[in-house]
């Protein structure tokens, strides 16, 4: 079954006609520590759940682990909850998302299996509502979780929202460093599905639209936003979503996590910072280390294709581009600009790489090209 999207400036007050419909007799909202009450979501939303018992519930970091997990799924096994909206930026949804998968799978502490796919399926609808344009979490059917550190992915086609409420409004008070991250987050997104080894001709439908769209509006998204700009991010979002829910994401995620849980970079910017690299690396493919099985051909007639969709000629002008963009948007290019020197570790990073997303990539790649690429963003 295919998830209601509600793509639309004001959308949020369609979440009055939808719970009136549902009835809901207690709702699970799980919302950001401070973003829900400092953001323009609240005054509507609070007006709507006025008619319902709900509980909000926030106390999780922003990057959920499994301690959180358990928490929450206590918290919620106390109460006969039949409905979980969520509302916030991609570590929110992904927080509720992971909340319905404990609940689903009836696990009181987080002991799955990467991939897991509930057998017992509780029907505890989701409402996913993002107040920023990046994640795309509200589209797909993965969520992430931290466990001592290391990042791990949730599959399971059950914890996909049945309903989205993506209303650009929502973002008009991000700031504009958010804004930049969330944007890159998307545009990288869409730029790996692209190119992923899972990709087809839906997937990279959605991500040639996103892309266009991000590439248009990301620099006045940040810099000089307006209600038409703010649409066309949320709206790429969601098909950067949506196209990595079919071809799931590749390296440059691959290399990000150790740099988000450890450095503290934000996810969307650490993706980034290896985009521009991946395309000159990606382009380099051979016979020899051609990872897609549709060929090398493929693979190159693939990145002519992005090149063509970004209005660039070659791999280094891809690079140049995402460059500039960066620094445009004011988000540093280089890791010694985020964090001192003395706290890069390259071995950590090596060995704290997501190899099931690097699996995705069109050109495999060993540990030695890896720290090689990463060296350039030092």
């Amino acid at each position: 079954m295919k998830p209601l999207l509600y793509l639309k400036s004001g959308a949020i007050y369609k979440l009055k006609d939808i719970l009136s419909e549902i009835n809901p007799k207690k709702i699970f909202l799980v919302t950001g520590k401070n973003s829900y009450r400092s953001s323009n979501v609240n005054e509507p939303v609070n007006s709507i759940l006025k008619e319902y018992s709900f509980t909000q519930y926030y106390d999780f970091d922003t990057n959920p682990n499994s301690k959180d997990v358990k928490k929450a799924f206590e918290y919620f096994k106390r109460e006969n909850y039949d409905l979980i909206i969520a509302i916030g930026g991609g570590s929110v949804l992904d927080m509720a998302k992971i909340i319905k998968f404990s609940i689903i799978n009836n696990l009181p502490f987080i002991d799955f299996k990467e991939k897991s796919t509930s057998e017992k399926y509780i029907n505890i609808p989701l409402i996913a509502i993002p107040t920023t344009a990046g994640s795309g979490s509200e589209a797909t059917q993965f969520a992430v979780l931290y466990i001592n550190g290391v990042k791990h992915s949730i599959e399971d086609r059950h914890i996909l929202p049945e309903i989205a409420i993506i209303d650009p409004n929502l973002t008009h008070s991000l700031p504009a460093r958010l804004t930049a991250i969330s944007g890159m987050d998307a545009l990288c997104q869409a730029i790996e599905s692209f190119w992923s080894v899972n990709s087809n001709n839906e997937s990279k439908k959605y991500a040639r639209d996103a892309i266009k769209f991000i590439l248009t509006n990301i620099e006045k998204a940040v810099n000089q936003p307006s209600p038409a700009v703010r649409f066309a991010m949320s709206e790429a979002s969601l098909l950067a979503g949506k196209a990595i829910n079919i071809s799931k994401t590749t390296a440059p995620h691959a290399l990000s996590y150790y740099m988000t849980s450890k450095l503290g970079i934000p996810h969307g910017h650490a993706v980034s910072l290896t985009l521009g690299q991946f395309f000159i690396f990606n382009n380099d493919v051979s016979e020899n280390d051609v990872a897609d099985n549709r060929g090398v051909a493929y693979v190159r007639n693939n990145l002519n294709e992005l090149f063509k969709c970004m209005d660039i000629e070659n791999a280094p002008g891809a690079a140049a581009l995402i460059s500039t963009i960066m620094t445009n948007i004011g988000l540093q290019t280089k890791l010694t600009e985020l964090v001192p020197e003395e706290e890069i570790n390259l071995d950590a990073m090596i060995e704290n790489i997501n190899y099931e997303r690097l699996t995705n990539n069109p050109r495999k790649i060993t540990k030695q090209q890896c720290k090689r690429i990463l060296n350039k963003i030092v």
